[in-house]
């Protein structure tokens, strides 16, 4: 987790944490750009929002959430 690749772009999962312990965000990088699953989260540790990248560009559902886990907004990126 959280590596660079040998052009020191961040390469594969990366992950952050809040001071409390509860995961910050999950996201996925090829050849430093977002690609795949990337979420946030609140740091009373529920789902902020999620989205998928491909190269870099959100493609697919935007999920986005209140901080007391009730669905906020759901959009289609094209």
């Amino acid at each position: 987790m959280n590596k660079y690749n040998k052009d020191r772009e961040r390469e594969g999962p990366w992950r952050e944490y809040w001071g409390n312990g509860y995961p910050c965000y999950k996201v996925n990088y090829l050849n430093g750009k977002k690609h795949g699953l990337s979420e946030r989260y609140w740091s009373n540790g529920n789902l902020c929002y999620k989205m998928n990248y491909v190269n870099g560009k959100e493609t697919g559902y935007f999920v986005n959430f209140w901080d007391d886990g009730t669905l906020n907004l759901k959009r289609y990126n094209i």
